[in-house]
């Protein structure tokens, strides 16, 4: 396994393990319900500009990462499908700072969880093109 992929997955099992430890038994239940829903929707966040922009792409398995593999024609348009759906995160994000409600924050840390490979490429790809 690749070190990048093994940071990955042990930084997003670190924050998910964060922050199911911060709500109560019975609410734990509702969260890992959700998991599998935010991730949907996740992907399908994904695949709007990927439609959007008229690229091609397929559904990969590899290990524990799901996701879309593409060709993208510029950096403009991987930055744009990677950070699409951090709109759930702000949303939830939003919606915590509306009803104090912890599951709400944990499901927006959570997601960032998911999101670790999406956002790490986006900062590497943001620091080549400026340096």
């Amino acid at each position: 396994m690749k070190l990048r992929i093994f940071i990955q997955i042990l930084l997003g099992l670190v924050i998910g393990w964060f922050a199911a430890a911060s709500i109560d038994k019975e609410n734990l239940n509702l969260v890992f319900i959700a998991i599998p829903l935010i991730g949907l929707a996740h992907e399908i966040l994904h695949v709007i500009p990927l439609k959007l922009y008229k690229l091609k792409f397929n559904f990969v398995i590899n290990g524990m990462l799901i996701g879309f593999k593409s060709t993208f024609k510029n950096i403009d348009q991987y930055i744009v499908i990677a950070v699409a759906p951090q709109i759930i995160t702000i949303t939830l994000a939003v919606l915590y700072t509306l009803t104090s409600n912890i599951i709400t924050l944990v499901l927006s840390i959570l997601h960032l969880a998911i999101s670790c490979e999406d956002i790490l490429r986006v900062f590497k790809y943001i620091a080549n093109y400026f340096i």
